[in-house]
């Protein structure tokens, strides 16, 4: 459950460093959404279609993955609380 919510926290860290310019990768979420808003097209427009659709994988895995956890941690509290119903009292 920590691990995805440690691995969410880390893709959005790093796709906001890569955005602001702060790591060194070029292959990365972030990268592509900053070219997105600095390299226009020909005629000088925004590419949307990159920009969009870069943005919404980013948020979708993110929110993918933050999910799974909250239903881990759901599941986790669910059994926990089964087992303690079920012994015998001291």
């Amino acid at each position: 459950m920590y691990a995805f919510l440690t691995a969410t926290a880390a893709i959005i860290t790093d796709g906001f460093l890569a955005y602001l310019g702060l790591v060194e990768t070029r292959f990365n979420w972030g990268t592509i959404v900053s070219f997105a808003l600095t390299f226009r097209t020909i005629d000088g427009r925004i590419p949307w279609n990159v920009l969009l659709s870069t943005s919404m994988a980013l948020s979708l895995l993110t929110l993918a993955m933050f999910l799974v956890a909250t239903g881990l941690r759901r599941w986790e509290t669910a059994k926990y609380r089964e087992e303690g119903s079920h012994r015998a009292p001291d």
